[in-house]
């Protein structure tokens, strides 16, 4: 039988970091003109499927629509490259966040996301999407009940 671990009371100090970068994250991206709040919880979305994470998956779909994700955005992001409905800064953060999920990260990549997104915006785009890594990897190992 499989039960979950309670991370957030054994390790609520650890937890916390997480949290504070969540919160780094909800600023930065909140009023930012190229990605929005909703842009990056459709990007923490896909994430969470790439590595399959059903916890993740069910809460970001949830927060993504009520911040106004389209429908057919969020059921589209398997095929994102193929389909009309994401913004060029979409894909660029996209394409940053399936970059990072490989071994090895190409260097044109990365020039192509810094030349769109600039320094700054790269490197707390590029902190947010570790930030769902290590949320998808808490919940996936550690089994919370789902929402």
């Amino acid at each position: 039988m499989s039960t979950s671990i309670d991370y957030m009371t054994l390790a609520p100090e650890a937890l916390g970091i997480l949290y504070s970068q969540e919160n780094y994250l909800k600023q930065v991206f909140s009023d930012h003109e190229k990605l929005g709040l909703a842009e990056l919880e459709l990007l923490k979305l896909h994430i969470s499927q790439v590595n399959g994470c059903a916890f993740c998956i069910e809460m970001h779909t949830k927060l993504a629509l009520e911040l106004g994700v389209s429908l057919d955005k969020i059921v589209g992001l398997s095929a994102w490259r193929g389909l009309p409905y994401y913004s060029e800064a979409e894909r660029e953060a996209l394409a940053w966040a399936e970059q990072l999920a490989l071994p090895h990260i190409s260097i044109e990549a990365r020039e192509q996301a810094r030349r769109y997104f600039g320094d700054k915006l790269l490197v707390d785009l590029t902190l947010g999407i570790n930030a769902i890594n290590s949320w998808n990897r808490l919940c996936k190992a550690l089994k919370p009940s789902l929402i």
